[in-house]
This record gives C-alpha cells, structure tokens and sequence, in this order.
C-alpha cells in the first residue's frame, strides 16, 4: 500500500518537473517570437526588393513592347534586365523558404505549448464561449467563465470566479473556481474533479469528485465520484456517488440513490484539515526525508540518496 508520505514525495517531484518545463517553455517562446519577428522583417524587406525590381523590369518591358524588339535597349540595359529577372527568382525562393521557416516555429511552439500544459485560453476579463465550440487546451480566466451547449473542451477550466457550463457539454479535464459558483447543465460530462463553492449539477451529468466550499446540489440521475462539502449536500432521485459522500451541514437523498462507500457527516474543521493534509504546502514536502527509509529521493530522476548529500549520486542535482 503506497503511504501518505510516499504520495507526497510523489507530488513534490512532479511539481519541480513541470515548473522546469514551464521554464522552458518561457525560454522557448522568447526565442521562437525573436525569431519569428526577426524573419517577419526579413520578408518584409525582401518583399519591398521585389516590389522595386519588378517595377524596374516593368519599365524595360514597356520600352520593348513599345518598340517591338529589344535592339533599342543598351548593352547596359539587356544585362541589367537579366540580372533582374536572376535576382527576382532568387528572393521569390528564398521568401518562400522564409515563409516556411515561420510556419514551421510556430508549429513548434503550439507542440510545446500543448505538452507542457500552457493554457490555450487566458483572459482577464468575462469569459464566453459560443455553442459547437472545440478547445484544445486549458482555459484561465481571471472573471465570470460562460460555456455555452455542445462545447468540446479538451483540457481543464480554472477561473477565480463562477463557472457556468451549457448542457451536452464535455470537459476531458478539472473544473476549479477559487472563489465562485460551478453550475453545470444537463447531460455534460466532466472527466476530472469541480471545486468551488456552490456547485449544481443539472440532470444527467456525470463527473470525478466533487469538493465544496459551500452546499452541494445534484440533480436526478446523475454520476459522480467522491463527495466533500463544507455546507449542504443534496441528491435527487436516481444519483450515484462511486465513493463517499462527507458533509458538515445536512444531506437530503432522494429514492434510489447510491453511495458505494462511507457517509460521513464531519465538521468543517475536519474536512478542511483533511484538504490540508491532501494538498501538503511547499514548506512541508520540499528535501521532504522519509522517516522510514532515511534517505533523500532526487527530484530529477527519483534515485535514492544519503540524507547528508548535497546533490544526487546519480545525475548530479542539487538536493
């Protein structure tokens, strides 16, 4: 059975890896928009060159056609005209090399945003988005966010306040207000956990856990996992809790609804030590040394150390 403390460590490793590859990413994105906006000149440049020797080819070819041959141009003006149309050739080519160079970091950067988790959406202000939407990648909004029916959502949605979701709608990630309301509508489905203070859940809707700062409300024939509030705890008819349902205010339960395991009315002080102790602070995991095993776990490559090491035997990190 993995311990509490095993779990921990766990959670700090993977904290310190995402925050290296969110460096990254920065790194990255400064260098690709450099890039990008360097060759943006380039072509602009180049673009401008064209344009000049164009007009000059332009000016020749009017004195050939207008004289019908090209005996009335100079020696001069012959190579020049050569050269010109050699010159033109060449910038077209390499415009359309530079145009690909561009779309190809771009493409880079999208990939690294995507795998290392770089929102797809990020706002400061209200938040709304339009039925049949698709989203690839997490939302952050600073304000109210709106989802409306039949948005596909491929990511996880967090916002500091209310989050309102449309019915037959998907979130294949979390839903997380730090201080509002989570309603979600009929039939949506939700694959992580939804935190927030007040949450409703209309008819139909299936999610993860559901963890409350206030009352929650879950309509008829709903599927959900664990259950922890702070306030009031209501299922209606035909509800299904796979795991435990924790409350400090009441339960109502309506006919035939399920909870697999514990019902277990609690104070808020339990419940929010119980939070606590799931989501340990940096102070508390950070070198966190295993009583048992009595050793220091690296966080890059997870190989055990001697508790007095400074950095790790086997890839050299600081511990």
């Amino acid at each position: 059975m993995v311990s509490k403390k095993q779990v921990r460590k766990k959670m700090e490793q993977y904290k310190k890896r995402v925050s290296k590859l969110k460096n990254e990413l920065k790194k990255l994105t400064v260098q690709v928009e450099k890039l990008e906006k360097e060759k943006r000149k380039l072509l602009h440049e180049k673009k401008e060159t064209i344009q000049e020797k164009e007009e000059r080819i332009q000016e020749l070819l009017y004195k050939i056609d207008k004289s019908g041959d090209l005996e009335h141009l100079s020696d001069e003006e012959k190579t020049l005209l050569g050269e010109l149309e050699e010159e033109n050739e060449m910038l077209r080519e390499e415009v359309q090399d530079l145009d690909e160079e561009n779309k190809e970091l771009m493409s880079e950067l999208e990939r690294s945003r995507d795998i290392l988790g770089e929102p797809a959406i990020k706002s400061k202000e209200e938040l709304v988005l339009h039925p049949n939407s698709i989203i690839n990648g997490d939302i952050e909004s600073a304000d109210v966010v709106n989802i409306e029916d039949s948005v596909d959502i491929h990511g996880s949605i967090e916002s500091d306040k209310d989050i309102n979701i449309g019915n037959n709608t998907t979130v294949n990630g979390s839903i997380i207000s730090k201080d509002g309301d989570v309603d979600i509508g009929k039939s949506s489905k939700i694959e992580g956990i939804v935190q927030g203070k007040n949450i409703s859940l209309s008819e139909g809707v299936s999610s993860g856990d559901i963890e409350s700062d206030g009352d929650v409300n879950i309509a008829k024939d709903s599927h959900v996992c664990n259950i922890s509030s702070l306030g009031y705890v209501t299922l209606q008819e035909g509800v299904k809790v796979e795991g435990s349902v924790e409350y400090a205010g009441e339960l109502k339960a309506g006919k035939k609804v399920t909870i697999t395991d514990s019902v277990l009315p609690k104070s808020i002080d339990d419940i929010k030590m119980q939070e606590d102790m799931s989501n340990p602070s940096q102070e508390e995991t950070t070198n966190y040394e295993d009583d048992d095993e009595k050793t220091l776990i690296c966080p890059i490559c997870e190989d055990q150390n001697e508790p007095a090491a400074d950095s790790c035997e086997n890839c050299g990190a600081g511990l």
